[in-house]
């Protein structure tokens, strides 16, 4: 039988003891202080190692192109369906273009659309891809701000390739009618049974009703759904549905009065099997469009000016598939807090989730520079709830939340540059110095990952790209910037 000794240590004039000693002495270690300075030396050998692994996660990378790069228009969508991959982006002349890659392969083809915008920022400059269920390619991008499109037809600037994965069939067709009015914030989102569906917003801010499209696979046509939210021409709804766990679609939203962004207000949910039938999530019928005078619907009737906004709000889910809506607005005392909302017992349950003690105050038009974000809360183990909130005066935070009650039981501090809202894997860290030399102003690195899947197992997508700080959609005086390059890379996780 194989004998062991414990491993003992004992302090005679430093001298070192035990049964590994012969091995310590033969690679020149004969005391403890000797053995410890070892230790470190092997464990910092382990960590640079591991870093070194990590950052071979990184397999191939491919330039897509030179893009603009003087602020921050709109994001880049990069889409993988089967073998094919989609990057629709605006180029270094603010040219919509689309670059298609096949898997495999290191060539892009590429189409510029005879769109360009100007000093859009964000979500307003937002660009919108799908690739159907038999490969057709449908792009969309926000029409506010462009200053050059085909003349006719004068509504939606939207674009089908009329043969599978052809960017050479690209068309500028009507999606519903041809006197369709200018969609607003459009969006393509996926169902199940390979359902294909396109949100937008008809009316401006202020003055808007949010609406949806789906699409016949059968047909290759697009059909109006029923307007979801009426804001009657004097306000407007921020939100819509997104498909559950529980296979249902959910829809939380906020109204707001005018463009202005602190007269955001009033919580507001309801949910569907089918995107026709509505309820309330206690299970009364509804009637559809929603308007603002429904207090049905009303989760929080938050004031205006109260902190509530449009675009600080998440969807999350406990582990019985019940949706947890999160939103933003003001304490008692009026600092600057998370608030997270389940429908327990017949009754909206709001409890505040974070402690915060400051109160970021906003205002005005355009998009804003947001110092708070939050995500939905998830499931995690032994009863309990996590979720991830951040804001310029306190950085990342991971909070565990009591899944019963929905209080608050800790709050992880995570090490992370308090202006960066999203949490950067280490591979990502590496690349994350511009590498533009432009030093007039800061330039930003920004990231975003495959819209779609990729079939090849344990393997992720992301796109990196730079630009200038954010303008608030006006215009941006010189010196410039050099155009940056637009990147796609392949990791392996």
């Amino acid at each position: 039988m194989l004998r062991t000794k414990k491993f003992t240590t004992k302090n005679r004039g430093s001298q070192l003891t035990t049964p590994f000693q012969s091995f310590f002495t033969k690679i020149g270690i004969l005391d403890f202080n000797q053995l410890t300075l070892f230790l470190g030396f092997t464990m910092f050998w382990i960590f640079a190692c591991g870093n070194f692994v990590e950052a071979t996660e990184v397999e191939k990378e491919w330039d897509v192109g030179p893009t603009w790069a003087v602020h921050q228009t709109g994001r880049p969508v990069l889409y993988t369906q089967n073998e094919y991959q989609y990057v629709l982006y605006y180029d270094h002349e603010r040219y919509l273009r689309l670059a298609q890659r096949k898997l495999g392969s290191d060539e892009w083809k590429e189409h510029r659309f005879p769109v360009q915008t100007r000093w859009a920022t964000g979500g307003h400059a937002r660009l919108a891809l799908a690739v159907d269920a038999n490969g057709y390619v449908h792009a969309a991008p926000y029409r506010r701000d462009l200053t050059e499109a085909p003349p006719t037809p004068p509504g939606t600037i939207y674009y089908r390739s009329q043969q599978p994965h052809d960017l050479k069939t690209l068309e500028r067709m009507p999606m519903v009618d041809r006197n369709e009015p200018n969609p607003g914030y459009p969006t393509f989102i996926e169902g199940p049974e390979d359902g294909l569906y396109f949100e937008y917003r008809i009316g401006g801010s202020g003055r808007g009703s949010q609406r949806w499209n789906v699409y016949d696979l059968e047909k290759e046509e697009w059909e109006a759904l029923p307007i979801l939210l009426d804001g009657e021409g004097e306000r407007s709804a921020y939100g819509g549905p997104r498909l559950g766990p529980d296979g249902r679609w959910h829809c939380f939203w906020v109204w707001r009065e005018t463009p202005d962004a602190e007269t955001t207000h009033t919580a507001a949910y309801m949910r569907s099997e089918n995107l026709l039938d509505w309820e309330t999530a206690g299970g009364e019928e509804l009637d559809l469009p929603i308007t603002a005078d429904n207090e049905k619907v009303v989760v929080d009737p938050v004031e205006p000016r109260a902190g509530l906004l449009n675009s600080i709000k998440g969807l999350g889910w406990d582990s019985r598939e019940r949706p947890i809506l999160s939103y933003h607005k003001y304490d008692e005392e009026g600092n600057s807090q998370i608030y997270n909302v389940r429908f327990d017992d017949r009754h909206w349950h709001i409890v505040q989730a974070t402690k915060w003690d400051f109160r970021w105050n906003f205002s005005g038009r355009g998009a804003l520079n947001e110092q708070i974000s939050t995500q939905g809360p998830r499931p995690d183990s032994e009863e309990k709830l996590h979720q991830r909130v951040w804001s310029g005066e306190h950085g990342h935070q991971r909070l565990v939340i009591d899944e019963l009650t929905l209080e608050p039981v800790s709050a992880e501090q995570k090490i992370e540059p308090k202006q960066q809202k999203e949490i950067i894997p280490l591979w990502q860290r590496r690349r994350s110095e511009p590498e533009s030399k432009f030093d007039e102003r800061p330039m930003e690195v920004h990231w975003r990952k495959d819209k779609g899947e990729a079939e090849e197992p344990n393997v992720e997508y992301w796109l990196r790209w730079e630009t200038g700080p954010r303008n608030r959609d006006r215009p941006v005086e010189k010196p410039w910037p050099d155009p940056t390059t637009l990147r796609v890379y392949k990791v392996r996780k």
